[in-house]
Formats: structure tokens, sequence, C-alpha cells
């Protein structure tokens, strides 16, 4: 099974993904946080923490894919 979340901190040493960025990942991988109050966001109800390796890849909306078409 595979979980859908919105990136809310990146680490340093991070490459490829952004805060606000929606990824992929499996459900089983990660360490569970709740409750965890960030600066500049708020309090996380639910989140994981996963290194980037972990992650499937990066959703996209549907709009942006239709301003990709239309630019190409």
């Amino acid at each position: 099974a595979w979980r859908k979340a919105k990136v809310v901190l990146v680490g340093t040493e991070v490459k490829n993904t952004q805060v606000g960025d929606i990824v992929m990942f499996p459900n089983d991988k990660g360490v569970s946080v709740s409750g965890m109050e960030v600066a500049g966001y708020g309090k996380i109800k639910r989140g994981m923490f996963l290194n980037e390796q972990r992650l499937f890849g990066k959703c996209a909306t549907r709009e942006a894919n239709n301003q990709q078409l239309v630019a190409e």
C-alpha cells in the first residue's frame, strides 16, 4: 500500500524534494509522529519522518500537467 503526503520539512541533505511537494511512499516506511509543532507551519496531527531515498515519487496536480502540455 502507498501513502500520499505533503512535505512540510526537509533536511540539509535533501536534494530532490521541497517543502510543499506532494509525495508517494510505501506504507511501511518511515517513523510516525503526532502532535508535533513545526515553526512556520503549525501543529502536525499525524505525520511521518522518512528519508528521501524511500520516496516513490512526487505527484503533480492536474492543473500543472495541463500547463506543461500547453507549454510543449
